[in-house]
Formats: C-alpha cells, sequence, structure tokens
C-alpha cells in the first residue's frame, strides 16, 4: 500500500521543484544557490509530511488489526469454552477428511488424543468399514447446504458398540461453499 501511495510523490515532487527552481531563476525570483536551498527545503517538508501520513496510516491499520486480533482471541477462547462443556462428540474435519478439531468427549471415543488425531483421516484409525460409513456421510454432508443427519456406529472404549444419531453439516470457506464439514 505505502509504495504505490508514495512512488508518484517520490517521482514527482523533486521533477516538479526542479522546474520551479528552474523557471524561477530564468525569470529572476531568485538566484541558483538559493533555489537550490528552497528546492531541498521543500522536499524535506514535503517528504515529511508523506512520511507522518504513511506512519498514520500504517498506525490506524496496526490498530485495526489488533481489534480484529483480540476479537479472534476472544471468539477461539469462547468456542473452547462451550467445546469443552460439552457432553455430546463434537469434531471438524478439513475436505480430505482430516480432523483439524475435536473435543475431549470425541477424542475419548475415538480413543486419541488430539496429537493423535488433527491430521489424520478415520481410515487411519478406525476399521475400514466405519471409516467408508463416516466418510460417505461427511461427502453427503457436504452436499447438503443443511447437512444431513443420519446413525453411525462406533465401538467406544469399553469396547461396546454404540450407536449414535449424528447431526453432520458443512462450515463454508471464505468462497461460501463447504471449506469443513463439522459433526
Amino acid at each position: 500500500i505505502l509504495a504505490r501511495r508514495l512512488v508518484l510523490p517520490i517521482i514527482t515532487i523533486p521533477l516538479l521543484l526542479g522546474w520551479g527552481r528552474v523557471v524561477g531563476g530564468e525569470i529572476g525570483w531568485f538566484d541558483d544557490d538559493f533555489g537550490t536551498a528552497l528546492r531541498t527545503l521543500l522536499e524535506i517538508a514535503l517528504f515529511l509530511g508523506f512520511l507522518w501520513w504513511s506512519a498514520k496510516s500504517i498506525a490506524r491499520h496496526a490498530a485495526a488489526a489488533e481489534e480484529a486480533n483480540e476479537a479472534l482471541r476472544i471468539s477461539e477462547d469462547r468456542f473452547a469454552r462451550f467445546m469443552r462443556s460439552l457432553p455430546g462428540l463434537a469434531w471438524i474435519k478439513d475436505l480430505d477428511g482430516r480432523y483439524v478439531f475435536a473435543n475431549e468427549s470425541a477424542q475419548r471415543a475415538f480413543q486419541r488424543g488430539s496429537d493423535e488425531l488433527y491430521g489424520y483421516t478415520d481410515a487411519e484409525f478406525l476399521p475400514a468399514e466405519t471409516a467408508a460409513e463416516f466418510m460417505t456421510n461427511d461427502l453427503l454432508a457436504l452436499a447438503e447446504p443443511s447437512g444431513l443427519q443420519t446413525i453411525e456406529t462406533l465401538r467406544h472404549e469399553d469396547g461396546a458398540l454404540h450407536s449414535a444419531i449424528v447431526s453432520k453439516f458443512p462450515i463454508p470457506g471464505r468462497n461460501g461453499r463447504g471449506a469443513f464439514v463439522g459433526g
């Protein structure tokens, strides 16, 4: 932004002031020494003005970025507290089926900590049939704006098969289309 904003003044100010010095000298307003000194002082003053203006602009952008970062931190903290308090399983996967988030209940059910879950797909730690069912439902959920509700079965840490009603839904990205699937 600064380069685009300053390139024109950096080129035009010396040219205009140099032209003004030559014209002023030719019509007798001042001699060469005074014209050179005046041009130098005007260049310094104008460039200091542009520097001050740029610094104010950077400060405004920095303040806005800091506000946005603080709002993001508060939102992420609120999300994390909510997810810790949620007794049900909750997770988010990217479009390749890799886990990017799972609450503590989901980590217990999958018998994996976040370091053993994040970045991995269902196929890497679940039985093939279970993984295929989960991935099929993920794709169906991504295809529907409102997602889907289905019944999925998972063997929990107690060894028993547990069936649950699962809601899966697309989480839109910047382009408005599903960038993640949540459940």
